[in-house]
């Protein structure tokens, strides 16, 4: 037997499922980098620091381009509910865009640490 739903239920369905495997992962990679961070002293532990910071860019830059395809979605719908969803889809992937900007900084940041502890 198939399970029938409606494409909004599974969008709904999909997001529920990869935003809890997210706060899963991050919780672990949170308590991480709070330790790589205190600990830092060599060139390799910035390196490695730089490293958790460009895994957080490609995150970032994922959940962006999920929710501009969710935006995309949602103007092709026929009928889609009364609120402004593909507007907020579009300011979550550009909020998205700024934490991989930032992200991307701390990366640089780090990496210039490291060549300075050379």
């Amino acid at each position: 037997m198939r399970l029938r739903t409606k494409p909004a239920a599974r969008l709904k369905i999909m997001i529920l499922i990869v935003a809890l495997a997210s706060s899963c992962a991050s919780t672990k990679g949170q308590a991480d980098i709070l330790k790589m961070i205190a600990d830092a002293k060599t060139p390799a532990d910035h390196e490695a620091i730089a490293e958790y910071y460009d895994q957080q860019v490609t995150e970032a830059e994922g959940s962006s381009q999920l929710h501009e395809a969710m935006a995309q979605r949602y103007r092709e719908m026929r009928t889609h509910p009364r609120w402004e969803t593909p507007e907020h889809c579009v300011k979550i992937a550009k909020y998205y865009e700024g934490i991989a900007q930032e992200d991307s900084e701390l990366a640089a940041a780090h990496r210039a640490l490291a060549q300075q502890s050379h």
